[in-house]
C-alpha cells in the first residue's frame, strides 16, 4: 500500500496512505524454523481525502406562488458528502429544508424571506 511500511521486527504497520483505493495483502512470519506462518488476507480501504462542499446547481427560483407546492433541491459535492442547513435568516413559514437531501419544500406564505443555505461536511469553511 503506498506510504505505509511494515516494520519487519516489530509487525506495525505505519505510515501515511498515499493513494486511495483497496489493499490486499498476506503478513508471513517467519523464524528460520518449519514454514511460515501465514496471516489470513488483510483488505485495508484508502479513502480519498476529504473536499469542501461546493454547490453544484443553479441558484432556486427566486419566486413563488402562496398555497402551492414548492421545490427545489441543492446540490452540492465534497468528501464526505455534505448536509445542508440555514446559515443566516430564516425559512418562511411552511418552508422546509432536508439537511442530508437538501430538499426544500412546501406550500409558503405570503411575503418576502432572506436567508442563505450551507452546505457542510467537516472539511473547510461552510
Amino acid at each position: 500500500m503506498p506510504g505505509l511500511t511494515l516494520n519487519p521486527t516489530s509487525g506495525q504497520l505505519s505510515g501515511t496512505p498515499t493513494a486511495a483505493g483497496s489493499f490486499s495483502f498476506i503478513v508471513a512470519a517467519t523464524n528460520g524454523v518449519g514454514s511460515p506462518a501465514l496471516s489470513p488476507s488483510i483488505t485495508i480501504v484508502v479513502a480519498a481525502s476529504g473536499t469542501p462542499p461546493s454547490f453544484t446547481a443553479a441558484s432556486p427560483p427566486t419566486t413563488a406562488i402562496t398555497g402551492s407546492p414548492y421545490s427545489y433541491t441543492f446540490t452540492a459535492s465534497g468528501n464526505p458528502a455534505p448536509d445542508f442547513r440555514v446559515g443566516t435568516g430564516a425559512l418562511p413559514d411552511g418552508l422546509g429544508l432536508d439537511a442530508t437531501t437538501g430538499l426544500l419544500s412546501a406550500p409558503i406564505t405570503a411575503g418576502t424571506s432572506t436567508f442563505t443555505i450551507l452546505a457542510s461536511n467537516g472539511v473547510g469553511t461552510p
